[in-house]
């Protein structure tokens, strides 16, 4: 039941020699006080004082062998901010000014009231309480202080910038001493490469009571630079006006030189690297070029001398006639696709060196499909294929270098005979942005939709006559010839025939 009245949790020195006044006082401040030492003559209170942590004493005057005054003058010498309460049955103005002089902080006149000697202790409870969390707060402060201090270049400076207090890190780095520090405003840090618009921002925003951060380059004494990042706040009064300012910094100069040195070795990396590709494409353009034009010479003998016997042996009458004609027929068409791949390449190079140039005129597209088509009918016929054509306009045009959209075409459609599974849909329409040309087939597909525009690349494919036919050229070449026609090109998958759908966006005559 006691222990749930305790108010006061010190230690008190309790100093009576009258044993009854003692007796009673000491029942009533052991239910309100947890710890309570007591004491009969100012010598033993002394001696406990000594060897104890008291937090209060409470002393009477008149004792034995040394009085209450004496005793606190000697307490008072160990611990001149000891908190005393003085009760005392002798209104005496001597021992009142003597109380006085020795900063006890109550005089209670006996007998003693119990609500006078609480409320005393009470007012002294909470100084006590007030101090004990002082202390712990600036301890607290202290190792904050220490922690900052050691880690960060830290200032001060009044409300016109003038240096009002450096740590020992900002003289450190630095190089300057305290004293040609303070009273000096911040410039005499600021480095020459800093742009005045960056303090002029950095001015601006303190003064409107915001938290400025950045980076700054600083000048030492010697004339050497170092990079904080700094932090400054503005710190305000009760009334809300600016009374200084704190800047916090953290020394990032072997940070930032690194960084800048990494960038500096990527950048050159990156150059050797974009050299050597330079260096890898021109050798590679001109290897391609050289071998097309060493391939044409003998491709065009093969095609004329092709030509030529097949005139020849038609007008030969013998059994195997129609079989050496099959097979030249073969030789000779063999020899125009191979030919085609040859100026394939050899546009793709002028098309990769800006060295193409382009006839630009109005055609309708219906007729370049129809030569196409007339290019391609035999084999369609051969094949089987069940090629359909929808136009859906009359007598429009179409803006674009001819002979190219022929040739982008051309590829199209050969690329739909050899992959589809004979059947072909051609189709053009109408729309706001221009003639949507489209051509679907229903082969297999295409899975590598993006990477099958690249040189010399086939889409991979359990049909091994698909990857058998193909060489990698023509669709690269399609698509260099749309960059460089401007024109939208568009791969997806045909919903109406189940293979490839290339869909092509002209420009219309205006």
């Amino acid at each position: 039941m006691q222990k749930s009245q305790i108010k006061y949790n010190f230690k008190v020195l309790y100093v009576e020699d009258d044993e009854l006044i003692s007796k009673a006082t000491l029942r009533f401040l052991k239910r309100i006080v947890k710890d309570v030492l007591v004491a009969h003559d100012g010598l033993d209170g002394l001696n406990i004082f000594k060897n104890e942590n008291i937090d209060l004493v409470i002393t009477d005057i008149m004792m034995p062998k040394m009085n209450g005054l004496d005793m606190l003058e000697k307490i008072k010498e160990i611990n001149n901010s000891i908190p005393v309460i003085v009760t005392t049955a002798f209104d005496d103005q001597e021992y009142f000014l003597k109380s006085i002089d020795l900063n006890v902080d109550k005089y209670i006149i006996k007998p003693t009231s119990v609500k006078k000697l609480d409320e005393a202790i009470g007012y002294i409870y909470e100084q006590f309480k007030l101090k004990k969390e002082n202390r712990e707060q600036q301890v607290l402060l202290d190792e904050y202080k220490y922690a900052i201090d050691t880690s960060l270049i830290v200032s001060k400076a009044n409300p016109k910038g003038i240096i009002t207090y450096v740590n020992d890190k900002f003289c450190e780095i630095s190089g300057y001493d305290r004293e040609e520090l303070i009273g000096k405003p911040h410039n005499i840090v600021r480095h020459k490469d800093m742009s005045s618009d960056i303090f002029k921002i950095l001015w601006e925003t303190i003064k409107s009571k915001q938290i400025w951060r950045g980076r700054v380059t600083n000048q030492k004494r010697d004339g050497g630079e170092y990079i904080v990042e700094t932090i400054i706040l503005p710190l305000l009064d009760k009334n809300k006006n600016i009374k200084e300012f704190i800047s916090l910094r953290q020394d990032v100069t072997d940070f930032v030189k690194m960084g800048r040195k990494l960038q500096e070795e990527q950048n050159k990396q990156k150059e050797q690297e974009k050299r050597h590709f330079q260096e890898l494409n021109q050798t590679k353009d001109s290897f391609l070029v050289v071998f097309t034009h060493e391939l044409k010479t003998p491709l065009n003998a093969i095609i004329n001398f092709a030509s030529f016997a097949i005139r020849r042996v038609a007008k030969v009458d013998f059994k195997a006639r129609e079989q050496v004609v099959d097979m030249l027929e073969v030789v000779k068409e063999n020899g125009h696709d191979m030919l085609d791949v040859v100026n394939n390449i050899l546009d793709i190079s002028k098309l990769k060196a800006n060295k193409m140039n382009f006839l630009l005129s109005n055609f309708d597209i219906k007729d370049a499909v129809d030569d196409i088509l007339k290019k391609y009918s035999s084999l369609v016929e051969k094949e089987s294929i069940d090629l359909t054509c929808d136009f859906f306009h009359d007598n429009v045009k179409i803006k674009s270098d001819k002979n190219r959209v022929k040739q982008l075409l051309s590829n199209l459609i050969s690329n739909a005979i050899k992959y589809g599974n004979g059947k072909i849909n051609i189709s053009t329409k109408l729309d706001k942005n221009g003639l949507i040309f489209t051509i679907e087939d229903n082969g297999n597909g295409i899975k590598n939709k993006t990477g099958i525009f690249d040189l010399f690349e086939q889409e991979e494919s359990d049909d091994m006559t698909r990857t058998a036919k193909g060489t990698g050229v023509g669709l690269h070449f399609v698509k260099l010839l749309c960059d460089g026609l401007s024109i939208d090109m568009v791969l997806d998958d045909s919903q109406k025939l189940g293979g490839a759908r290339f869909t092509l966006l002209f420009l219309i005559e205006e």
